[in-house]
């Protein structure tokens, strides 16, 4: 038992190794710094619960399984899958995000023919009339 803190420092590579179960607990935070990458294999699972948890990546976010690829990137969101199920409702907000849209609306008008385009009025727009009507 270490009554108050404890340094360690090691020169070169350190290799701690546990026979059975290792469990660790920390009255206030933790924090882990690592210069190269930082791997984690689990047998079973991994389990993890918090209020908040916050991913954050410089280049892109990926999560792998076996039906699918989600992949966060500088372009967007992609999802890569074989079938995309949704439950519950699905809502589109207006914002930076979204796609390009075309403005404008349909101008009301008369009904036409769409072999001849003869009106129902008896007109027709094209000159000349392929059916041979007067024009409008």
């Amino acid at each position: 038992a270490t009554g108050r803190d404890r340094t360690e420092d090691v020169g070169n590579n350190r290799r701690d190794k546990t026979a059975a179960n290792h469990w660790i607990e920390t009255g206030g935070h933790v924090e882990h710094k690592v210069q190269g990458h930082f791997q984690v294999h689990a047998g079973e699972r991994i389990e993890g619960k918090t209020v908040t948890l916050e991913l954050q990546a410089a280049q892109s976010v990926v999560i792998k399984g076996p039906g699918g690829t989600i992949n966060i990137d500088d372009s967007g969101i992609t999802l890569d899958a074989g079938a995309l199920v949704f439950k519950g409702p699905i809502n589109q907000q207006s914002g930076a995000a979204s796609g390009p849209s075309m403005a404008g609306a349909a101008t009301p008008g008369l009904a036409m023919d769409l072999l001849c385009a003869l009106r129902a009025d008896g007109t027709c727009p094209r000159v000349p009339c392929p059916c041979g009507m007067q024009g409008a």
